[in-house]
């Protein structure tokens, strides 16, 4: 497979085609009548008989639902005869692509110029190769609502462009270089030419999804030993792409990122959400939604910029699709105002306090001070008997106290209505709590464990994840900085909750009375309502952590 990415936006171009053997005759043109002889045999010498040929002006588009572009459409449809002999006359003077398919995998094309003096030019023997395919992608967020269609200048075909997927592909190719066109069935968008296409023979070539985004960097992901170090593979992953002046030329894009997009090895687009965007500081971060991130391996992603006309197609609810068991991400970089939730939920949390932005783990985090800070989201977050997950950044600024970082509890002992939290302890333990049946801690109908980890300092940053796994005690795990505990203090079995769901508001940084109030920096708090893996968890600190481990740039590539 063979991909294309030195493509480039022009105005029409003839192209010649691979494999023209025969000799042309130039002329000015005109309307003298003129004529092309061909013969035309297969690899191993046999005649090329019977085949069908086709004549078409080097400018000839399909007319497609009533859409074409002004060309002189001169078209001539023949067969060779026994001995692979075609002959076509009465063709004007110009430049023509001549086409002989056996529609079985073999056919060759070549360009040939009349001439306006008039007579027959004898084009010599033609020899028929394996045929090829193009395919390519145009990302369905780029085609605006309208139907698409690709046509290749010179020859008789044109695929749709699938609405859903953006894909479209032509069989059945003769080897050669070809300039294709995709046109809009609104006649008001201006069609889009993609040209210096070379189709291989019994090969597959694959077009650039951006052939107009002028610059395009590499981006590998590395999760063997030498990278994230994760075995298993990990799927409809965000990755959190930083662009720093050391990796990344913010002065070829747009002021806002809007031109940056993403593509799979094979073109087909993935989306994308920019957190944040700051040209003058050279720094910015974007989440892209990988469908598959693949262990012990290393694949790429595409990025691509420089395109002055694109529109932003960043998409948070894209990236963290609830569909995929997201509830709630906060990335909690905002300045004032509500802490904005990237899924499609719309839980954006309300501000509560003397809550400042600061530098986080990732782009801008949010300090509480412990005095009445926190993030109110409403009556969210109720998991009823689905497993959970939580994560966040955090960066204590004191320790030796109960310091919740998400909840949805009023707190206090196990009761029907209690709901769940998330906090550390007094000796800076991560833990967890849940209950739907009154009672003590311990007790059927409650669940609560701790970390045998500690997190006890006051300078570092430290990823924290908690899994609330319904099928057993030792399956909901309690992770520091990508690795595990495996500590369960405290009692109760988790099987023996029902649905856990109640009134209170959720709130990032307290429990729903303001008790145990965080002191200190969080970032990227999220909430999802599927049981994260450890693959998953692991890979999210490889790869969010200062030093990333799972990605890694080619730096500045042009098209």
């Amino acid at each position: 497979m063979r991909y294309v990415v030195a493509l480039f936006l022009s105005g029409l171009i003839l192209v010649s085609l691979s494999g023209c053997t025969g000799d042309s005759v130039s002329g000015a043109g005109g309307q003298t009548t003129n004529g092309i002889t061909v013969s035309v045999v297969y690899p191993d010498g046999r005649a090329g008989a019977g085949l069908p040929v086709r004549v078409r002006s080097t400018d000839y588009l399909a007319e497609i639902s009533g859409n074409t572009e002004p060309s002189q459409q001169f078209a001539v449809n023949g067969t060779t005869d026994s001995s692979g002999v075609f002959v076509a006359d009465s063709l004007e003077g110009g430049v023509y692509t001549v086409e002989v398919n056996d529609g079985e995998g073999f056919a060759v094309a070549f360009e040939h110029r009349t001439s306006d003096a008039g007579g027959t030019v004898d084009a010599g023997s033609e020899t028929l190769a394996p045929t090829g395919v193009v395919r390519g992608c145009m990302p369905p967020q780029e085609q605006d609502g309208t139907v698409w269609y690709v046509q290749i200048y010179g020859l008789e075909r044109y695929a749709a462009v699938d609405r859903l997927t953006g894909r479209f592909v032509f069989s059945d190719l003769p080897e050669g270089h070809y300039t294709f066109c995709r046109i809009s069935a609104d006649a008001t968008i201006d069609p889009m030419v993609i040209s210096d296409v070379e189709a291989y023979s019994d090969d597959t070539t694959v077009l650039s999804s951006y052939p107009a985004w002028p610059y395009n960097t590499a981006l590998t992901l590395n999760t063997t030993a030498a990278g994230a170090d994760v075995a298993g593979n990990v799927a409809n992953f965000p990755v959190l792409v930083r662009l720093t002046e050391e990796n990344f030329s913010f002065s070829q894009a747009q002021p806002s990122g809007a031109d940056i997009r993403f593509t799979r090895e094979d073109t087909l687009s993935l989306p994308y959400e920019i957190e944040r965007w700051d040209p003058v500081s050279g720094l910015a971060e974007v989440w892209v939604r990988v469908d598959t991130v693949f262990g012990d391996s290393t694949q790429s992603i595409t990025m691509y910029w420089g395109n002055p006309d694109a529109v932003s197609r960043s998409n948070g609810a894209e990236v963290f699709d609830t569909a995929l068991g997201f509830a709630g991400v906060w990335h909690l970089g905002e300045g004032s105002g509500d802490a904005q939730d990237a899924t499609g939920n719309g839980l954006n949390g309300s501000r509560a306090g003397n809550l400042q932005q600061v530098k986080g783990a990732i782009g801008y985090g949010q300090f509480f001070d412990g005095d009445g800070d926190y993030f109110e989201m409403g009556n969210a977050g109720n998991p009823d008997t689905a497993g959970f997950t939580v994560n966040a950044w955090v960066k204590p600024s004191i320790a030796d106290s109960y310091r919740a970082i998400l909840s949805k509890t009023y707190g206090d002992k196990p009761s029907s209505t209690y709901g769940w939290l998330v906090e550390l302890g007094e000796d800076g333990a991560l833990a967890a709590f849940s209950a739907t049946a009154a009672g003590e801690w311990g007790d059927a109908g409650s669940f609560v464990s701790g970390s045998d980890s500690y997190i006890v300092d006051t300078v570092a940053w430290h990823y924290i994840t908690v899994v609330f796994d319904r099928s057993g005690n030792s399956n909901c795990l309690l992770y520091i900085d990508g690795k595990a505990s495996l500590s369960f203090r405290g009692g109760g079995d988790i099987t023996s909750l029902g649905s856990i769901i109640n009134s209170a508001p959720m709130r990032l940084g307290a429990d729903a009375k303001g008790g145990c109030p965080w002191n200190g920096i969080i970032d990227e708090c999220s909430l999802a309502f599927t049981v994260r893996s450890p693959d998953w968890v692991k890979l999210c600190y490889m790869n969010q952590k200062a030093d990333d481990k799972l990605l890694f740039f080619t730096i500045n590539q042009n098209n």
